[in-house]
């Protein structure tokens, strides 16, 4: 699903918060972002695949 909202830092952020809780709950999830070192960074604590796939 792609919304534009999550395109910003601050939408990513978002996003980031609601991983932590399910992550805290030991809900198993995974997620589709962009390589790039923000989302790197925010997302350090998490174990990170990295897949090349096309865009859509």
């Amino acid at each position: 699903m792609f919304n534009a909202i999550l395109l910003t830092e601050a939408g990513q952020v978002k996003l980031y918060a609601k991983c932590r809780v399910l992550n805290k709950k030991g809900v198993y999830f995974m997620l589709s972002n962009s390589d790039s070192d923000f989302i790197k960074n925010l997302y350090k604590s998490f174990s990170i695949d990295i897949v090349n796939a096309p865009e859509a």
